[in-house]
């Protein structure tokens, strides 16, 4: 796990992939969803208890406290199937990600992405993980753990923010875009 300034303005951030990593970047971009859940759950899970201290009809405290049950195993156990289910070709991966005038580029198991500046809409982040997102969608999750310091955590946080939406795609930059695939 290092982060480099190997050469001109960009940044190179290595690291390998664990559950956690995309655990984290999932409850990141889809907080809204978790907090809703959360909450749902608390409250659910107290009108139950509430109708049952009262000594109301089991078909009223039931259905309530099955819910917060059923909410309260989503928000633990959730995330984690969901990751070892469709990301658990990434994980125990070497992830090489470097940020540059061009893009983003990601090197990992099986393939390289690289996405213009153009394309990328917001980056956020919170105490262990950075996700940069195209449109409404994320596009990369990066860990914090991945950075030596803090400091270098928001030096390249920084320059993310610094460039997103650029509306100077690669082709003026001197890139050629891929021929169209069967040529």
């Amino acid at each position: 796990m290092e982060a480099t300034r190997p050469f001109g303005d960009g940044i190179t951030v290595r690291w390998t992939m664990e559950a956690s990593d995309l655990v984290g970047g999932l409850m990141l971009y889809q907080r809204r969803m978790w907090s809703v859940l959360r909450i749902a759950a608390v409250v659910l899970a107290v009108t139950g208890l509430v109708f049952l201290a009262i000594g109301a009809d089991p078909s009223l405290w039931l259905p309530l406290i099955v819910g917060a049950v059923f909410f309260g195993y989503m928000v633990i156990f959730g995330p984690r199937r969901s990751v070892k289910r469709q990301g658990r070709s990434l994980i125990g991966e070497d992830v090489t990600f470097r940020v540059d005038d061009q893009g983003v580029h990601q090197d990992f198991a099986g393939g390289h992405v690289w996405t213009e500046w153009w394309a990328l809409t917001a980056a956020v982040d919170d105490a262990s993980t950075i996700v940069i997102k195209r449109d409404r969608l994320p596009s990369f999750y990066i860990p914090k753990r991945a950075f030596a310091t803090e400091s270098e955590a928001e030096a390249f946080l920084a320059y993310v923010r610094s460039h997103l939406g650029s509306t100077r795609p690669a082709s003026e930059a001197g890139h050629r875009p891929a021929p169209p695939i069967g040529q």
